[in-house]
């Protein structure tokens, strides 16, 4: 990457321009400050998010869903988008001599019009069926049972593909409300990845994107904070669910980007599990405990956790729960040195690195960053910030996380295989699981 210029149109909409040398492609985005958080309020839209990026490719009044994609395969590209919690990211890739008639195109998809009845039809079949394919993915299902005990009566405990009850019972009427308070150009950022050329794009995004009304008011959603634990609790959710092996999913509670923490997390959640080497690889998958497993930082703006996740047999169930624990308790306790954390970041920039060089993961990466930061990071920002953690960093947030676990542990399977007593192995934690 030769730039990474940040600026705003002359309508105050910020926009990311991430210059490639090399490549004769590039990548457009639109992100909005939207998601499951914002359907808190009203609980009876929950997945409204997830299904309003359903339409935005069908077209309006102007344009029609089969013009769209006709006009998409013109430019020699294609399109696509998800939606988060907080976020929501509408892409497409084409050419780079394209990128005047992809701009075009944007352009006239964000000239929202009427909605009609029948795509939006289409689309509330289309969203329950995914529903039901959630439903029927063992981890997802468990994720989002999950999810939603930990941040309960919280707005992250709101599903972002929705329920069976609030996409069967969504009206058009609602989606066009809820798409014209959340939607505006004040809620949304502009992100272009690969080869153009800098002066002439940003000219050509001010005279379309620019032109639009930008609100005074930006909508917000319900934040919620950090609150250090003083015990070891942790909640128990049991699935029942037809499968041959058994799935578990322990979400530990932590604070999220916003946080003084954040790069200390990320460091701590990569030493358990980055890499062939890492901790998870040694004690649970060569070992034969598991089929899969791995621990990601899942963080919000406010809040975050980390998720511990895997899949066991039956009869290993409770030896891979309790090499977990084990695991983590060793985190805690394992003497760190500054080469151990040298190395580690090592490790990461390279995987760092790699996304930054895939346009859709580095869009993908920066919008979330955007919103649950407030700013858009350059490669060398985010490698210095990891790397200027320090030993006494590290100790204090494995104290903060590990020394009492605030979490929720999730395990799905057949009844016979998930209905057993749950304790913490010798020589760990002392604490109650609440079923």
């Amino acid at each position: 990457m030769s730039g990474f210029d940040v600026r705003k149109l002359k309508n105050g909409v910020p926009v990311l321009l991430a210059h490639y040398d090399e490549g004769e492609t590039v990548t457009i985005g639109i992100t909005y400050n939207v998601g499951g958080r914002n359907e808190w309020e009203n609980k009876s839209l929950d997945g409204i998010s997830h299904f309003l990026e359903h339409q935005f490719f069908k077209g309006n009044e102007h344009i029609s869903p089969n013009e769209v994609l006709e006009k998409v395969d013109e430019l020699g590209g294609m399109t696509n988008a998800f939606t988060m919690e907080d976020c929501t990211i509408y892409f497409s890739k084409c050419m780079s001599s394209e990128l005047d008639n992809a701009i075009s195109l944007w352009d006239e998809l964000l000239t929202f019009g009427v909605i009609s009845q029948e795509e939006f039809d289409k689309e509330a079949f289309v969203v329950r069926q995914e529903f039901r394919r959630a439903e029927d993915s063992p981890g997802n299902l468990i994720y989002r049972k999950v999810k939603k005990e930990l941040f309960k009566n919280t707005s992250l405990e709101m599903d972002v593909i929705g329920t069976e009850e609030s996409l069967s019972s969504m009206t058009l009427d609602q989606m066009e409300r809820y798409r014209a308070k959340y939607y505006g150009m004040e809620n949304c950022a502009l992100l272009i990845v690969g080869n153009f050329d800098k002066e002439e794009l940003f000219t050509k995004l001010n005279s379309t994107f620019g032109n639009k009304k930008f609100r005074d008011e930006k909508p917000k959603y319900q934040l919620t904070q950090y609150n250090i634990p003083k015990e070891n609790k942790i909640n128990v959710i049991r699935v029942e669910k037809e499968t041959p092996l058994v799935f578990y999913d322990l979400a530990i509670l932590t604070p999220g980007r916003k946080s003084k923490h954040y790069h200390a997390i990320e460091l701590l959640s990569h030493l358990i599990s980055l890499g062939r080497s890492s901790l998870i690889q040694q004690r649970l998958i060569r070992k034969g405990l598991c089929s899969y497993a791995y621990l990601y930082y899942n963080y919000y703006e406010d809040i975050g956790s980390l998720e511990f996740y895997a899949a066991s047999s039956p009869h290993q169930i409770k030896e891979s729960l309790d090499t977990t624990f084990i695991l983590l308790h060793d985190v805690l306790t394992m003497e760190i040195t500054s080469d151990t954390l040298a190395k580690l970041c090592d490790k990461i920039e390279y995987q760092v690195l790699s996304a930054f060089e895939d346009p859709s993961q580095l869009m993908q990466l920066q919008s979330i960053d955007y919103w649950r930061n407030g700013r858009f990071i350059t490669l060398e920002d985010q490698m210095k910030a990891i790397r200027d953690v320090t030993i006494e960093d590290f100790d204090e947030v494995r104290q903060l996380i590990l020394g009492n676990l605030q979490a929720t542990l999730g395990v799905l399977g057949k009844s016979e295989d998930i209905n057993f007593e749950l304790t913490f192995p010798e020589n760990t934690w002392k604490g109650e699981f609440i079923s």
